[in-house]
This record gives C-alpha cells, structure tokens and sequence, in this order.
C-alpha cells in the first residue's frame, strides 16, 4: 500500500498533515505528499513533491497557477498508482474534484478546515458530491457542520503533537515585572482582525505583540505607530516549537469579518493549552465557548468591554496556576480520546486497500 497526501497549500501551511504522517511512519506505511512552493524554496525531503507557484497578481494568473498545479499533480498520482489518497483542505476538493470521482472514488478522505466556502452555493453542490463520495471525512470543530446535508464527520482536532513535544510545558505565568508576549504563529492573513489587536494592546508597556509568519510583513507599516509590536517573515515547520516557547499567550484571533469565523477552531487553539499557557480567540465563538469550558481562553471584542489591555491583563493576573494547568491537561486528555477514535477510523478504512 503507498499513501498520496495532496494539497493546494505550500509544505509550510500545513503542519498538521502530521496527523496522518506520524501514524504512516509508525505503521511503514510509504507516501508521498504532493503541493504547492510559494516562496521559491522548495523542502528537501525524498518524499515532498512541491510544484513551483508563480508569484501572481491577478486572478486570472492565479487559477491559470492552480489549473497547472492540477495537471502536474495528476501525473504524479497516476505515475505513482497511490491506493489511497488523503485530500488536505476543502479547496484542494474543489480543484481535484473530477479526477477524484472519476479515478478515485471511495479511495480517499478530505480534510475540512476552514467553512468560509458555505456561502459558496454553487461550488458546493461539487464539494457536497467529492465529500459524499469520499473512504471518510473529518472536521477539526466540534461545531455542527451540516456540510453537506447529514454527512457525519470524524472528528479530527488540531493538536500538532509532532511540534508540541519539542516544547517546554509552562509552570507559572509571566511576572509582573516583565511584559506579556502576545504571540500569533503562522500565516498572516486576517490582517483586519490583526490591527484590532494591535490596536488594543498598542503602546502599552505591560505588553509585546508578536506576529510571526508569511504575511506577518503586510503589518511592517504599523511598526512606526507602535513601540510593542515585533514581526518575524516565513520560518521552517522545525522552527515551530522554538517559536511557541517565546509565547506567554497565544493569539488566535480571526475577527468577525472571516465568513464563518464563529466556527473556526485552529492549530494555535491547541497549542496554548498543551503548553499551559492562555489563548485570546474572539467573544462569542466555538473557540470561546470551548476554551471556557476548561478555563484557558480568554474572548476578545466583547461589546461591553471599554478597554481590553486592561480587562485581559486582570483576567491574567488573577489566573490560579494549579486550576488552568489542571483545565489544560482536561483538554488534551479529550483530545487525546477524541484522537484514539479518528486512528481507529483510519486503520479500519486503509485495510479494505491493503
């Protein structure tokens, strides 16, 4: 049996294929991941393909782009007889979607993570058709998604274990005496939602506002306005874990202009827990409502709070160690259970190709 992990996503964005790599590698089972290299720097592994994405402007460049990264990935599949095939993200879908039902039918799994595509009526009577005829799919939400009509997902959270276990666990929280890194890792895209932040903890000596990753330089132009702010551009997926242990929060704020961003449930959610130390996500969301269940987040944007520097900061400083770290380690040991089930799933797919 060989494995063929495809994606639309540069080797970068998409750590978390790692759920799926770390069980190949324990298993010996063989594969291939097949995507895109955004930033001319292809990763040098013997079983990373990555198709060289011209830097484009235009929309019309761009799926020109993503209709040669089809062609060239099709090729790969057919010349390599992959017996089943991991389909990272809901837009990767879209794109194979043909081929998919044509070639692959009930021999591959998708791997929903973001819903802002809901509104997309049209292109989903398509993403309905691959994912009803898809081995399995999962979620990475416990948020209901009636995507489509009925279809019952496994549930796959978005704990990166193979970044996680590289970084120290935190025992206490930051001392009054030293600033409070707010730290957002990975791409930079919801840069509406980012000035909100900065904007609220600005120029304020209790903090340092991190964002680091590609995009993080669409920010450069609020560096002159305030004194806290810091950015670091693109770094390698083994920079992760370094990176994380900088953190004292974890900012994982998309703002309420992302369609479907009360849903959203990302890879920095879980990190903050794991590691023992909060996460800001946006007031009234899943994450929210989540986090709160177990006591590690705090929400962002509520319309009655005047000043969010200075709520956040009580809110920190009234944190009682022992209780958030034992609400912490309550969340991984769900995740861990709900991890047990979606392994179990796997197995039991892949051995009818066997």
């Amino acid at each position: 049996m060989k494995i063929g992990i495809i994606s639309i996503g540069d080797y970068r964005h998409i750590t978390l294929i790692s759920k799926y790599t770390s069980y190949f590698d324990e298993k010996r089972i063989p594969y291939d991941v097949i995507c895109t290299d955004r930033y001319a720097d292809p990763i040098e592994k013997n079983n990373v393909f990555q198709y060289a994405m011209p830097r484009t402007v235009s929309k019309l460049d761009k799926v020109q782009s993503f209709i040669a990264f089809k062609k060239w990935a099709q090729r790969l599949i057919i010349q390599n007889h992959y017996d089943f095939l991991v389909v990272w993200n809901e837009n990767t879908a879209l794109l194979f979607s043909d081929f998919l039902l044509r070639k692959y039918k009930g021999r591959y799994c998708v791997n929903i993570r973001d819903v802002d595509f809901l509104y997309q009526t049209i292109l989903n009577v398509i993403r309905g058709k691959v994912i009803m005829n898809s081995s399995f799919s999962t979620y990475c939400s416990k948020a209901r998604l009636n995507f489509p009509k009925g279809y019952k997902y496994v549930l796959m959270r978005s704990m990166n274990l193979d970044v996680l276990k590289h970084v120290k666990k935190r025992e206490t929280i930051r001392s009054e005496s030293e600033p409070i890194r707010i730290v957002f890792i990975g791409k930079v895209r919801f840069f509406d939602a980012d000035k909100e932040l900065i904007q609220a903890f600005g120029n304020d000596k209790r903090y340092e506002i991190w964002y680091i990753g590609a995009g993080s330089e669409n920010l450069d132009y609020l560096r002159e306005k305030y004194s806290n702010l810091f950015l670091i551009g693109k770094y390698a997926p083994d920079e992760t874990a370094k990176y994380l242990e900088m953190a004292d929060v974890i900012n994982s704020y998309f703002g309420t202009k992302v369609l479907g961003y009360e849903r959203m449930s990302s890879i920095r959610f879980s990190y903050a827990p794991y590691i023992h130390i909060p996460v800001i996500v946006g007031s009234n969301t899943n994450m929210e409502e989540e986090g709160n269940t177990y006591g590690f987040a705090y929400g962002f944007g509520a319309v009655e709070c005047e000043n969010e520097a200075d709520a956040f900061y009580k809110w920190y400083r009234n944190i009682d160690s022992s209780k958030f770290i034992e609400g912490c380690e309550k969340y991984c040991s769900d995740i861990y259970e709900t991890d047990f089930i979606f392994y179990e799933t796997l197995a039991k797919k892949l051995e009818e190709f066997r």
